[in-house]
């Protein structure tokens, strides 16, 4: 939706829209893995129960974006703080195993 309404504003705007042009292609891309995780998601729940699967989808992400502010926008520093993101990860990760393994071992 948010693409057409885009296309809209520029055709209505003759194509000079108000905004920074170097945000259009991350903006893109991000609304396209949005698009796949949702769709993932929906492919998730119909081979996972909904229990299943909530807690590993919520999960990634958040994993995801702490990596990527520890790499890319070195939010996180200091070997402290990165020793307890290390820690947070592998508990998480730890836990999204033991439950995608709940459903096989019923």
């Amino acid at each position: 939706m948010s693409t057409l309404l885009f296309v809209i504003y520029a055709i209505a705007n003759k194509n000079v829209p108000a905004i920074n042009p170097r945000l259009v292609l991350p903006g893109f891309v991000s609304g396209a893995l949005w698009a796949v995780s949702q769709i993932s998601w929906f492919i998730a729940n119909s081979y996972l129960s909904f229990p299943v699967s909530f807690p590993i989808i919520t999960s990634g992400p958040a994993v995801i974006a702490s990596l990527w502010g520890v790499i890319v926008f070195r939010e996180i520093r200091g070997k402290w703080q990165i020793l307890k993101l290390i820690i947070a990860m592998f508990v998480t990760i730890i836990g999204v195993v033991l439950i995608a393994l709940s459903k096989l071992l019923k």
